[in-house]
């Protein structure tokens, strides 16, 4: 049996079409054919049920399939840690970010200055998972910490409420939400700001009137700086969205917060580059604000 016998049966499984398989292989449609009709004989038995031109995995095929993506992963996690050993510095790290990226404006290059030739693939998501989408790490911000084994909970945040300068409301030191019935929101995309902001109006008896609905937190303050409304504005992960005419005010009663935490691959092999950056950004967190930090 062979590696390639694998990865050719892998993919005509998971096509359960030999066209669509030997189209993303770049291999012919005869070699992909005899390739698995060798396997079965090996086999000792059928891995399709054949209906004319179209195949369907059996019983026998499926546990094939299970097996065979375990020895394919394994080698391909073997080849990471090899590069490891082979001190490939220029292996990127992969990062997921749940709220605003400029959470790590500030960390990425405090820590490229220790690691110079790390790179790394940011992208932002509503909610990622390192085991369910391919990253290697995930920085989630939500209500409520995960409970998940390759999760830390770092911080927990205050959900401030963002006023402009000279606002009527801007002089109190906690706004009462009674107080906010008539006013206008920004809401950011992402469910859990959206959920904080419907679950304090709720509170008070009244559902909150959406102005505006945007992608990008520094969209949301530059709508609060011109007046269009008011928003929810997690302290730390928000911190870089700041703005000079803005006012921040915690929200009397309810004192919304958000759990701030990082997940890492638990399934697959993590690189050196990866557990570097990990590491860091956990004391980093835990360093520049230690009264948010949790035990």
């Amino acid at each position: 049996m062979e590696l390639a016998q694998l990865r050719y049966f892998c993919s005509v499984a998971k096509c359960q079409n030999m066209s669509k398989a030997s189209s993303e292989l770049y291999v012919t449609q005869p070699t992909l054919s005899q390739s698995v009709k060798r396997l079965e004989s090996e086999l000792g038995c059928s891995l399709f049920d054949r209906y004319g031109k179209s195949i369907v995995l059996n019983r026998q095929g499926k546990i094939v399939l299970h097996y065979a993506d375990q020895v394919l992963g394994l080698l391909s996690e073997m080849e990471k840690e090899l590069a490891d050993l082979s001190a490939d510095s220029a292996t990127a790290v992969s990062i997921s970010i749940n709220t605003s990226s400029k959470l790590l404006t500030r960390i990425l290059p405090a820590f490229r200055r220790i690691h110079p030739n790390i790179r790394f693939y940011v992208e932002q998501n509503d909610s990622s998972l390192p085991d369910k989408d391919d990253y290697d790490i995930c920085i989630n911000c939500a209500q409520e910490p995960p409970l998940v084994d390759n999760t830390k909970t770092i911080l927990r945040e205050r959900v401030l409420l963002a006023i402009p300068q000279g606002h009527p409301l801007a002089g109190l030191e906690e706004i009462p939400m009674a107080a906010l019935e008539l006013e206008s929101f920004i809401q950011v995309a992402g469910k859990d700001l959206a959920h904080q902001l419907r679950r304090c109006c709720e509170t008070a008896g009244f559902e909150p009137i959406i102005a505006f609905n945007c992608d990008y937190p520094s969209v949301a303050v530059d709508f609060v700086e011109m007046g269009l409304g008011l928003t929810l504005f997690p302290e730390i992960s928000w911190a870089s969205a700041m703005a000079p005419n803005l006012v921040l005010r915690p929200i009397q009663d309810v004192f919304p917060t958000r759990y701030i935490s990082v997940s890492w691959r638990k399934n697959t092999y993590l690189s050196a580059n990866a557990r570097l950056f990990l590491d860091f950004f956990i004391d980093y967190m835990q360093a520049h604000y230690p009264q948010y930090a949790l035990d």
